[in-house]
């Protein structure tokens, strides 16, 4: 495994809402069924940089990632995952909960995210309280290749608000945190 890989993501720290020790218990078990599920060769470990997954993922965590392996119709609603920065050539990656699914119409507007129309209850993932200060979202129609993410820290997350729908090309794999750092 490369520990020294580090993701460039950018977020500012905010204090957790879980216990410290209920977090690093639910990651382990998403770990075990990923690597049930999609094998444990291909699993790599990379650190975080910054806190755009804040409280989720803090500065420093390091990550498990395993591979999607172009198997882009097997992510779900809600999923943690690392993926290439699409706007750039550069090799920069970025960690970020995906939230519209291929197909879908997604909107941010009045500290709600509606999908087709229809509000999500996301009040156990993340607080919506400050999607607010970025106004209204204009909508987005995905493509059958395409998914709508953002950090959870969405004060300070550079993500599909800002620059579309996320290509399925660009996605490398599954997140899930094993070790907490600093």
């Amino acid at each position: 495994m490369e520990l020294d890989c580090r993701l460039q993501c950018r977020m500012r720290a905010t204090s957790r809402h879980s216990s410290n020790w209920q977090i690093l218990m639910n990651n382990y078990l998403i770990l075990l069924c990923s690597l049930l599920l999609f094998g444990c060769s291909e699993s790599r470990v990379y650190e975080n940089i910054g806190s755009t997954m804040s409280p989720t993922i803090q500065d420093g965590d390091k990550l498990s990632v395993v591979p999607i392996d172009g198997r882009c119709s097997e992510i779900e609603r809600y999923d943690l995952i690392l993926f290439f920065d699409p706007t750039t050539d550069e090799e920069r990656y970025f960690v970020m909960r995906v939230w519209g699914l291929p197909g879908e119409k997604v909107e941010v507007e009045n500290k709600e995210i509606l999908i087709d129309g229809v509000k999500l209850d996301s009040s156990e993932i993340v607080s919506l309280d400050s999607v607010a200060d970025y106004g209204t979202f204009k909508s987005v129609k995905l493509d059958d290749e395409s998914f709508f993410v953002m950090g959870d820290n969405l004060e300070n997350s550079w993500d599909s608000r800002f620059w579309g729908a996320l290509s399925c090309e660009n996605i490398v794999g599954y997140a899930s945190v094993v070790a907490e750092g600093n």
